[in-house]
């Protein structure tokens, strides 16, 4: 099947939405994107480019130190996600610029430790929910997981499905023209908001033992946030199944405190915590609410960690892929065959945070 097209995307959408009621609706409104006047539609595919590299302006190098650099493996995974993603700005005519490749790198990042939490199951199935540029799945799915993933934005939701069909072709599922029936074919599932806000009411629900969810959870309408949780609540294993996070999204619509009160009163418990990133797990065991002090300590570190681009890792973390074949940055740079200019938001970014 061919990618989707603007004008389909909005047949099945506008189809679907006959049967849905106004709280379902609402529910496809990223209110945190129209909060600070993000574009979150495209009247043509010409347009997509912009949904490309955005969000991570100037971080590549920030995440490669992160990182200590990549494995082999990892920079084979990103030249195989850049050479889907350019065919994918190609083929809808894309202004020739810079396109940052920082997202890639964070998704390889996030993927890290998924893979790495993903060891204790034979089959592993992940579920992400708004994927953005779809950089995430498009690693795991290269790493041999199969991915459920959705998004909300219509401009996102299109750049994703052209995407995932240049990575994996006719290995992609996709939802919108088709039914929830078909929801385990596929290497990558590519569920529409309109499957997904309707999917607690299925009698049959995938099989998932890890949910995603990234730098959004605090920007999203509450009950948005809570239906998420709670699906993820029914879904994942008690006690196995895993809730992976990394960041907990710009406090646009709730704190990051009220975030994690939700996933408690879900009945989630942290296995692992470091900023920015969190594991949770759904859990019969009851755990203790972080008392005021700690509350305290975790705050003040997150504030220093924001504004020194400060990372502290763990155990888990330590443990992830201690090789790194490419841990130059300059060599890593000449090694994807990309130099260090800037996409133009980069540039617009660094002049406006210049002190004059």
């Amino acid at each position: 099947m061919d990618p989707l097209t603007v004008e389909l995307y909005e047949k099945y959408e506008k189809e679907n939405k006959t049967k849905l009621t106004n709280w379902i609706m609402s529910f496809s409104d990223p209110v945190g994107f129209k909060q600070v006047g993000f574009p979150i539609r495209v009247s043509s595919c010409n347009d997509l480019h912009r949904y490309s590299d955005t969000m991570h302006e100037n971080r590549m190098r920030l995440y490669f130190n992160n990182m200590s650099g990549l494995t082999q493996d990892e920079t084979r995974i990103l030249k195989e996600v850049k050479k889907a993603r350019d065919k994918v700005l190609q083929l809808t005519n894309a202004p020739n610029r810079v396109y940052s490749l920082a997202p890639i790198l964070s998704a390889i990042h996030i993927a890290r430790l998924i893979k790495n939490r993903a060891q204790k199951f034979s089959r592993c199935t992940i579920f992400e929910v708004a994927a953005g540029s779809g950089f995430l799945t498009c690693v795991l799915a290269l790493m041999g997981f199969r991915v459920i993933t959705t998004d909300t934005t219509q401009g996102f939701y299109l750049f994703e499905n052209h995407l995932y069909h240049a990575l994996v072709g006719d290995d992609l599922m996709e939802l919108a023209t088709g039914d929830y029936e078909n929801v385990e074919a596929g290497k990558i599932i590519h569920m529409p908001w309109w499957h997904f806000f309707t999917l607690f009411q299925e009698n049959r629900l995938p099989s998932v033992e890890i949910f995603t969810c990234n730098h959004a959870l605090a920007e999203m309408n509450q009950f948005v946030r809570n239906y998420i949780i709670s699906l993820a609540k029914s879904l994942l294993p008690n006690d196995k199944g895993e809730f992976i996070l990394e960041g907990w999204g710009g406090e646009i619509m709730s704190q990051e405190e009220d975030v994690r009160l939700e996933f408690r009163n879900k009945g989630f418990r942290f296995i692992s915590e470091w900023h920015p990133s969190a594991i949770l797990t759904p859990s019969k065991k009851t755990q203790l609410i972080d008392s005021l002090i700690m509350r305290k300590i975790r705050n003040k570190f997150n504030r220093f960690a924001q504004k020194t681009g400060f990372y502290t890792s763990n155990a888990i973390i330590q443990n992830i892929a201690k090789k790194r074949d490419v841990s130059n940055y300059n060599k890593f740079l000449s090694l994807i065959n990309v130099d260090e200019e800037k996409s133009p938001d980069e540039l617009l970014f660094q002049f406006i945070s210049k002190e004059h």
